[in-house]
């Protein structure tokens, strides 16, 4: 029998083995998770432009606005629009919805006439028009809906903290470690927000969530792989210190996902917070007039929520996001725009006639879209 300073010299090697795996091969963290290099510049991100006022009280703010287009395979047969051969589009748009777990009572929702108006240019700017009596039939039926996706609240998991420092307190002394709640702002940073993502599933399905809709389903199974590394990760550290080895740490599989790319990086941190958010899906006409729903692109547009309003900011996302509508797109890319207030110039409309109704065609109303069995993803792009 070996005696017990061989078995403890054993149990640390296990240990120490296990966060060098861990560290060093990571075999499953993506090693190339985006590359954006055919696409357009977007211009420095406004995370890195310094003002001393906060964006709640600049007239003109700039902001970082997400797109991502994913085409299904009937949207690949297709070749795409040119200014020669534009693609005839009917529309129809969707309705305000609010997502997440802890939504914003009496939120706002934009105008719908100037976000009509705004996704009407951005289609344009794609070779996308309006069919009209006086045009060919349209090729496309495209439907897009907009709102607002909220961040999960903190409030339980701060009073449970704020118990159980009230717990150590001691009876003789109150007030020795803390006096009453303590004050923590909302905008909480990635590690404030990672112990519960990583503990509780409905924060961490709402993260994976939030994450296809801002950077879409190839960026949300990366992020899924890598919160299960990170999960993995702080076990084995967890495991270390249990051996008294507190000085020993291993790099957060996380954050070297985030620092592969300052994209990356931006695409995370709005992951883990709310955005506001227009969806466009197109369909395929011919089959929508035999009441079968076709899906042949989506672009996702979003916008991280805090310190803005959501009238003012949609419609210039929309516009931003208009060169991107029905790309097929790899990764999502981030525009950094000024936001133009009630002023946005939302450029000359080429198309004047709007809903007028095609001789001899009813468009078919599209039903409100169902819940989809889990892990598939559902008619409107917002998982409702």
């Amino acid at each position: 029998m070996k005696p017990p300073m061989d078995r403890s010299a054993g149990m640390l090697g296990s240990c120490v083995g296990l966060v060098v795996l861990l560290v060093c091969a990571q075999p499953g963290t993506p090693v190339r998770a985006a590359d954006h290099s055919d696409a357009p510049a977007a211009g420095r991100s406004s995370r890195f432009t310094f003002s001393l006022l906060p964006k709640s009280l600049q007239r003109r703010p700039t902001l970082d606005f997400h797109v991502i287009t994913e085409l299904t395979d009937e949207g690949r047969k297709l070749a795409p629009p040119t200014s020669a051969k534009p693609v005839y589009y009917f529309a129809q748009p969707g309705q305000f919805t609010q997502l997440g777990n802890n939504i914003t009572a009496g939120e706002t929702p934009p105008n719908l006439e100037r976000l009509t108006r705004a996704m009407e240019t951005a289609l344009v700017s794609s070779s996308y028009l309006k069919a009209s009596p006086t045009t060919p039939l349209p090729a496309i039926y495209v439907v897009f809906s907009y709102g607002s996706f909220a961040r999960f609240s903190m409030d339980l998991y701060d009073r449970q903290d704020d118990q159980k420092l009230a717990e150590l307190e001691d009876p003789a002394d109150p007030g020795s470690l803390v006096s009453g709640p303590m004050l923590r702002s909302d905008d909480r940073d990635i590690d404030a927000l990672l112990p519960v993502v990583l503990s509780h599933k409905m924060e961490h399905d709402e993260i994976l969530r939030r994450a296809g809709l801002i950077g879409g389903e190839k960026f949300a199974r990366d992020l899924a792989k890598v919160l299960a590394e990170e999960e993995v990760n702080r076990g084995a550290i967890e495991a270390m210190r249990s051996l008294g080895f507190i000085s020993i740490d291993a790099a957060s599989p996380l954050r070297r996902f985030m620092n592969a790319n300052e994209n990356l990086m931006m695409l995370v941190e709005d992951t883990f917070s709310g955005c506001y958010f227009v969806i466009a899906s197109a369909y395929d006409y011919t089959a929508m007039k035999k009441g079968q729903r076709v899906l042949l692109w989506r672009t996702k547009m979003t916008v991280n929520s805090s310190g803005i309003n959501m009238t003012e900011s949609l419609p210039t996302l929309v516009q931003a996001a208009g060169p991107y509508l029905g790309k097929d797109m790899t990764d999502a890319v981030t525009l950094t725009r000024r936001i133009l207030g009630n002023n946005v110039d939302i450029g000359e409309m080429r198309v004047i006639e709007t809903n007028v109704p095609l001789p001899g065609v009813t468009p078919p109303a599209v039903p409100p879209p169902k819940d989809s069995p889990k892990g598939q993803a559902v008619d409107n792009g917002t998982g409702r």
